[in-house]
């Protein structure tokens, strides 16, 4: 292997090596925020819980949405029959 692409291998590996530990600071500096974020005497919610929430959330909009449509359906079938 020549002396050009051992070289262009290093700086490659290095780069990598440096990207993995910048990764690894900010992994590092968001637990910590995270971790002064919470209060000490409340538990982390649960993350299913959180999904649970935004299913319930888009359940209700989805039937909401639903029951516009047949509402619109219905109306314009009223209004073609008394036209």
């Amino acid at each position: 292997m020549s002396e050009k692409e051992q070289t262009g291998e290093s700086a490659e590996t290095a780069a990598a090596i440096g990207a993995e530990e910048a990764a690894e600071e900010l992994r590092e500096e968001a637990q910590g925020t995270a971790q002064e974020a919470e209060p000490e005497d409340k538990p982390a919610e649960d993350p299913s819980e959180a999904l649970r929430g935004e299913l319930a959330a888009e359940k209700d909009r989805n039937m909401r949405l639903l029951a516009d449509f047949d509402n619109f359906r219905r109306r314009v079938t009223r209004e073609k029959n008394e036209t």
